[in-house]
C-alpha cells in the first residue's frame, strides 16, 4: 500500500470558482491527489476537520474548531460536521460523530465493542461506593461544598473529595458566601465524557 505524508501546506482553497481544486495532499513519491469527486468525497475543509477529530484525544468545542481552520466561520463548523455525520451514516461507517461534554468526537458505535474489547480491554474509573455517592451529590446538587455534602451523606467526605479531585471527575467551581467562604465543588468536562452527556441538562431526572 502507497503511504502517504501531509504537504507543507496540506489545507488550500481554490483562488475562484472554475479554478482547479488546489492538491489536498502528496504522496511520498511527489505525486499530488485531489479532492474526489462524488456524493461522498470530502473537501479540503471538511478533511481538515475530519483529521482534527480523528487526532484529538478529547472533544473539541465549535470555537476550537474554528480557531484550527483558517477562513472557516462557526456556521462553516457546524455545516460541516452536519455533513461529516450524515456521510458516516451513509458509509455504514464504524465511526460516528458524536457531541459531548461541549465538544464533538470521533468514536466507534457500540456495535463494534465486543470486537474492540478483544484488542485492548475498555478502561474503567473504578468507584466506590461511597465515591459513587458522592459524586452523584456533587453532580446534582453543584455547586456544592464540603459541609453541606457531609448534611446529605451524614459521614465525613473529605477523603473522598481528595480521590475524586484527584481522579478529575470534580473541581473546585468558586467559593460559598457562607462564613468562612468554603470552597464549592462541581463536576468537569472528563466526568461528562465518562457518563457520555453533552452536559449536565442530560443528567437523568431524580427519582421523588
Amino acid at each position: 500500500m502507497t503511504g502517504f505524508r501531509w504537504s507543507t501546506a496540506p489545507w488550500q482553497y481554490p483562488a475562484a470558482s472554475g479554478h482547479r481544486l488546489a492538491p489536498l495532499w502528496k504522496s511520498h513519491d511527489g505525486q499530488e491527489h485531489s479532492a474526489s469527486a462524488g456524493p461522498l468525497a470530502r473537501d479540503p475543509q471538511l478533511a481538515q476537520l475530519e483529521a482534527y477529530l480523528f487526532a484529538t484525544p478529547e472533544p473539541l468545542s465549535i470555537r476550537r474548531l474554528t480557531s484550527l481552520i483558517k477562513q472557516a466561520t462557526a456556521d462553516d463548523i457546524k455545516r460541516q460536521l452536519k455533513k461529516l455525520a450524515s456521510l458516516y451514516d451513509q458509509q455504514g461507517s464504524a465511526w460516528q460523530l458524536v457531541e459531548l461534554a461541549g465538544g464533538y468526537q470521533l468514536r466507534t458505535r457500540e456495535a463494534f465493542l465486543p470486537w474492540l474489547l478483544k484488542l485492548q480491554p475498555a478502561a474503567t474509573v473504578h468507584l466506590s461506593p461511597a465515591a459513587r455517592e458522592t459524586l452523584a451529590i456533587v453532580a446534582y446538587r453543584q455547586p456544592i461544598n464540603r459541609a453541606d455534602l457531609e448534611a446529605i451523606r451524614g459521614v465525613s467526605c473529605m477523603d473522598v473529595l481528595r480521590m475524586l479531585l484527584e481522579k478529575n471527575l470534580i473541581r473546585i467551581v468558586g467559593r460559598d458566601k457562607t462564613l468562612g467562604r468554603p470552597v464549592q465543588y462541581g463536576t468537569t468536562k472528563q466526568f461528562l465524557e465518562l457518563m457520555g452527556l453533552k452536559g449536565l441538562q442530560e443528567l437523568p431526572p431524580l427519582k421523588e
